[in-house]
């Protein structure tokens, strides 16, 4: 059975450490979040482009941990 993966914001991941480590790698949400702050001032936001800072962040652990 093929499952949907509900993982792409990061309130998706929000109180579910296990779902943490298994998409991203990182050990708690609370990890997540504080990489996030220290590295959202680097994601480029263009305003054509379809996905947020926090989605282009998740899709970039997700590809990297993989």
């Amino acid at each position: 059975m093929v499952k949907k993966m509900k993982a792409n914001t990061l309130d998706d991941f929000s109180g579910d450490d296990d779902k943490v480590r298994y998409y991203t790698g990182l050990s708690s949400f609370v990890t997540s979040m504080a990489l996030f702050n220290l590295v959202a001032s680097e994601i480029s936001e263009k305003k054509n482009s379809s996905l947020k800072k926090s989605q282009k962040f998740i899709v970039t652990l997700i590809c990297v941990y993989a």
